[in-house]
């Protein structure tokens, strides 16, 4: 919805939304010169998998923004658009662009333009209300004894939702985006 609204463009550089922010690589200068929402969304911008804090196996309660600032610290792990490599980095980069273009926070930005545009009531990234969910199922992990509620990868892992919600969902994608209405041309 954010191409479609004008305030992102998939083809455009990284820089262009966070000036300042910087990639490190051993492949080529200025990457984020070369990335785009493009390589982000398709796993195509050369992230590792993890952050150095607020991954999936460090068990730690960060704030996104926080999150995204340690990409910072992750090294490309092969040139900009030169291969497939699964990575959560990227997916988290790419709503943390879409939170700062439209204004809002990444959460609100999609509670309001996504979630709620699907009649989706029981699906959210805000922690407020997922931790105030009473009947929300707990994640389970070996090595931890309790994970946290909030995954700080908003983007890539942070959405929870009810079966009703998912039921719903799949089958707006199974009649190709197409509830009744349209979300996306």
């Amino acid at each position: 919805t954010a191409v479609r609204d004008g305030l992102v463009e998939l083809d455009a550089p990284i820089s262009r939304y966070l000036p300042g922010f910087v990639v490190q690589s051993i492949f080529e200068d200025r990457p984020e010169d070369r990335i785009t929402l493009r390589h982000l969304l398709t796993h195509t911008a050369g992230f590792t998998h993890e952050a150095p804090g607020g991954g999936n196996f460090d068990g730690t309660e960060i704030a996104f923004e926080r999150h995204a600032a340690n990409i910072q610290d992750t090294w490309l792990m092969c040139r900009v658009g030169e291969r497939y490599q699964y990575s959560n980095l990227g997916i988290d980069l790419a709503g943390f662009i879409v939170g700062r273009a439209s204004g809002t926070p990444f959460i609100d930005y999609m509670d309001r333009n996504v979630f709620a545009a699907l009649g989706l009531g029981r699906t959210t990234m805000d922690p407020s209300r997922i931790s105030a969910e009473p009947d929300r199922a707990t994640g389970h992990q070996r090595g931890f004894g309790r994970l946290p509620v909030i995954a700080p990868m908003t983007a890539a892992g942070g959405v929870y939702a009810s079966a009703h919600d998912l039921g719903t969902f799949l089958t707006f994608m199974l009649r190709e985006g197409r509830p009744g209405g349209q979300l996306l041309p």
